[in-house]
């Protein structure tokens, strides 16, 4: 299984701030180990993802590198922080492995600059990021808000949140359309993806062994929204997934 002005207007600035707080406050942390997981199918012909990927995630004061992307975070005061990150989105479709879609042409994985602001409030922490295509796949952006709040228990650290994103027609497009010439060479309806708002909930919980082992478990549940469930290449609009990673902080 596989723009934006704004993002030229701050970037600059963005990344001059982070460099200030590179030289400022240049320590290294790393924390490394494995995450296997599962994660619903919703595309016809493709197989649920049950898959293990390293875990990883190194900062260098203001310099970022974990599994999602690569890139710059700040603190700008004792609440806020801003970042900006090249991160790739996967493709949901495999048009190589996949039987049913073989004849349909190619989804391939996307670049993305990803520009983040987060705000810790007294009831919850909220993030919102705005991410759009530098690799001229899908042309298109995600505009997303994320809501989540920590408990700690003697159990470890419960975390629910819930994510609400924007996918614009471009990007749901790309993925989720189906054009005349395919329509035509199969029984699947041709498909204008129009865009959409994906909800997630999910419940993450952080258990620490010791003083440098952790393991965090994660499950999800995701609702696709019309733009893409409408889609006649997609089975079905509600999707579980879930993982757990076991890892090592040095």
């Amino acid at each position: 299984m596989k723009n934006l002005m704004t993002c030229k207007v701050l970037l600059p600035s963005l990344l001059g701030m982070s460099l200030t707080g590179l030289t400022q406050a240049a320590e290294f942390d790393a924390t490394l180990g494995a995450t296997g997981l599962w994660l619903q199918n919703h595309v016809v012909g493709e197989d649920d993802a049950k898959e293990i990927w390293p875990y990883i995630n190194l900062s260098y004061g203001a310099a970022r590198f974990n599994t999602h992307g690569l890139g710059l975070q700040t603190d700008l005061d004792a609440t806020n922080t801003v970042g900006a990150f090249v991160t790739l989105r996967r493709s949901p479709i495999d048009v190589d492995d996949n039987n049913i879609l073989r004849n349909f042409r190619d989804r391939k994985d996307a670049a993305e600059l990803a520009l983040n602001w987060s705000t810790k409030l007294a009831t919850m922490d909220i993030s919102t990021t705005l991410a759009t295509d530098i690799s001229d796949r899908h042309n298109g952006y995600e505009a997303k808000v994320k809501a989540a709040k920590s408990y700690k228990t003697q159990a470890g650290v419960f975390i629910p949140a819930l994510t609400l994103a924007y996918l614009s027609e471009d990007l749901v497009d790309y993925y989720y359309g189906v054009s005349a010439a395919e329509a035509s060479s199969s029984s699947f309806a041709a498909y204008q993806g129009d865009d959409t708002l994906v909800s997630r909930a999910q419940l993450t919980h952080v258990f620490p062994k010791g003083e440098h082992w952790q393991t965090i478990t994660n499950v999800s549940y995701i609702n696709l929204g019309s733009g893409i469930k409408d889609s006649s290449i997609v089975e079905r609009s509600d999707v579980w997934g879930g993982s757990l990673t076991v890892a090592y902080k040095f």
